[in-house]
């Protein structure tokens, strides 16, 4: 996992300067959370463009590990996501909540890593944080459950939310002996 720019960050022309908006803070921008950049202005401008007709609640966010963590009983999954045993271990946690979830996952793989797709080519790993992602977003309803579970969560002004992390409701931490 990895931290999210801030939001003066996330509109920062790039990394070097992404890197100078939140250099009074305790993290940088990483390679790997520049990456997710455009997704995250994506979402921002669809909330902007659909603000009238949304309520913030309807909106919840997730993060494929914490997902499949959930799945798995609270612990995170033993091999990489990019590995063949972790890729299997994923469908595992995901076959018993999604109808034939190995028809789907090849038939995704064929499609969204196709030629029609070349500027955002999926690999076979976001296929599954997608699927992980669909099934937080279907069994959490309009209330799942979320982190951080000990501390308040932060504050998106702009966009009148909280900054949660919904996971499945099958798993609820317990908090860890550190944090009580």
């Amino acid at each position: 996992m990895f931290y999210t720019p801030t939001r003066d960050a996330v509109y920062a022309s790039n990394i070097e300067d992404a890197k100078d908006e939140q250099s009074d803070l305790d993290y940088s921008v990483q390679n790997q959370a520049w990456a997710i950049v455009p997704r995250i202005r994506e979402v921002d401008r669809f909330l902007h463009m659909h603000e009238t007709e949304l309520n913030p609640g309807q909106i919840i966010e997730t993060h494929p590990e914490v997902a499949f963590a959930a799945l798995n009983g609270g612990e995170p999954a033993a091999k990489a996501k990019k590995e063949d045993r972790g890729e299997a271990d994923r469908l595992e946690l995901l076959r018993p909540r999604l109808n034939d979830v190995e028809t789907v996952f090849r038939n995704a793989k064929s499609r969204f890593q196709g030629p029609d797709y070349a500027s955002q080519l999926a690999h076979p790993d976001d296929i599954l944080d997608a699927l992980a992602a669909l099934v937080v977003a279907r069994d959490g309803g309009r209330n799942p459950l979320t982190l951080p579970q000990t501390t308040p969560p932060n504050r998106d002004d702009e966009l009148g939310r909280d900054c949660v992390i919904a996971y499945s409701k099958e798993t609820d931490w317990k908090p860890h002996p550190s944090k009580q």
